[in-house]
């Protein structure tokens, strides 16, 4: 009597999962709504703050981020902030503070427009990698 109630438990529990009855757990997904600095002309020393925005659609842990961009001549990235934050289901929004580089001959940085960078990692997976001219306008420096 015992084997058929197991064989009997066996064959329910392949019958739900068949019919989509068993639920398997899938990582909350994660969309970026913008990625914006505070101003569209920086010179050189200014304060910036980026916002990023994400939306999504459970709880995440652990959550790393990073910003990055703005290469002088010799190939250094000169603003670099990176976080691990937790997200919530629905808007979460990180803020980023940096000072712009300086720039001059010894920075070797010159006057342009520059990009931000975004990367968005989870569970060991990047799920988001954004440049700012696609969501706001680049990153200026005047003298």
């Amino acid at each position: 009597m015992k084997v058929k109630i197991g064989f009997l438990a066996v064959l329910v529990v392949v019958a739900m999962a068949s019919c989509g009855c068993v639920n398997e757990s899938k990582p909350p997904a994660l969309t970026l709504a913008s990625f914006t600095t505070d101003q569209d002309l920086y010179h050189s020393k200014d304060p910036m703050v980026v916002t990023v925005t994400l939306n999504a659609t459970g709880d995440m842990q652990d959550v790393y981020l990073n910003i990055s961009g703005i290469i002088n001549e010799r190939g250094k990235i000169m603003v670099y902030n990176e976080t691990v934050t937790n997200l919530t289901a629905g808007v979460n929004r990180i803020i980023f503070k940096e000072r712009m580089p300086s720039c001059n001959r010894c920075s070797k940085l010159s006057e342009g427009t520059y990009y931000l960078n975004l990367t968005v990692v989870y569970q060991n997976t990047t799920l988001i990698n954004a440049t700012t001219p696609g969501a706001s306008i680049p990153v200026e420096l005047r003298q």
